[in-house]
C-alpha cells in the first residue's frame, strides 16, 4: 500500500485494502503474486467482493492500473 497510495479502482480514496483478481479460493497459487494483488479503498473492496459473489469478472476494474511496481532493473 506505500507504493500504491491510492485505490486502483476508483483513483480517489486511499488504499485501505488489497484486492486479489483471480480469488485465493480459485488460484491460491497466485495469492501474493504481484500481478493478482490490486490496492483498493474499503467501498471498492466491498463492490469487487459481490462481483465475485455472482462469479463476475473483477480485472476489469483495474484496467488502467499498473499491477507490478517497476524497481530499476530488479523486476
Amino acid at each position: 500500500m506505500a507504493l500504491h497510495p491510492i485505490c486502483g479502482c476508483c483513483n480517489s480514496q486511499l488504499t485501505r485494502q488489497t484486492h486479489h483478481l483471480e480469488p485465493v479460493e480459485k488460484r491460491p497459487d497466485l495469492a501474493l503474486a504481484w500481478d493478482n494483488l490490486a490496492p483498493v479503498c474499503t467501498a471498492c473492496h466491498a463492490r469487487c467482493n459481490a462481483l465475485e459473489r455472482r462469479g463476475e469478472a473483477t480485472a476489469q476494474l483495474f484496467a488502467g492500473f499498473i499491477r507490478r511496481p517497476q524497481f530499476g532493473g530488479l523486476d
